[in-house]
């Protein structure tokens, strides 16, 4: 693919959504925006799956990291959520590195295994964690993101 297709690719996908965000009902869009959420998950499968081969059963934790990381700063600190984004998504990297280096040197069930039990104690923690994470309960409140206004 060349750069000038996924440049124009990306800028009718934002154009679409920006369109579709002002037509939609408000539970429509939310199952759009759940949408977008698992195909970004999906794509981080197909890296993994597809391209390296690898079965790794781990990504909702990092997806969960960036999300909880996001939700913290923006109700605990009072960061906008545009400020928050890249921290999150740099604390999503440090996490994946710190995790992912070990476990990357096992291959077949043990790594599914291990990136299995990656994610069921990340749910643990969060589950246990109140204080920090509000437990079963989630964190309301996150602001918005707005463009103008």
């Amino acid at each position: 693919m060349r750069p000038h297709s996924s440049l124009f690719s990306a800028v009718a996908v934002l154009a679409i959504g920006g369109i579709l965000s002002v037509l939609l009902a408000d539970y429509q869009l939310r199952l759009l925006n759940i949408s977008v959420i698992a195909a970004i998950a999906v794509i981080g499968f197909n890296f993994a799956f597809g391209l390296a081969g690898l079965i790794s059963l781990g990504h909702a934790a990092f997806v969960g990291m960036g999300a909880y990381t996001l939700a913290i700063v923006t109700t605990t600190l009072g960061w906008s959520p545009w400020a928050a984004i890249p921290l999150a998504i740099t604390v999503t990297t440090v996490f994946a590195g710190l995790i992912g280096y070990p476990l990357l040197r096992l291959r077949g069930h043990y790594l599914a295994l291990a990136t299995l039990g990656l994610n069921v104690s990340f749910t643990i923690v969060l589950t246990n964690w109140v204080g920090l994470t509000g437990g079963t309960n989630g964190i309301s409140n996150i602001p918005q993101l707005r463009i103008v206004g």
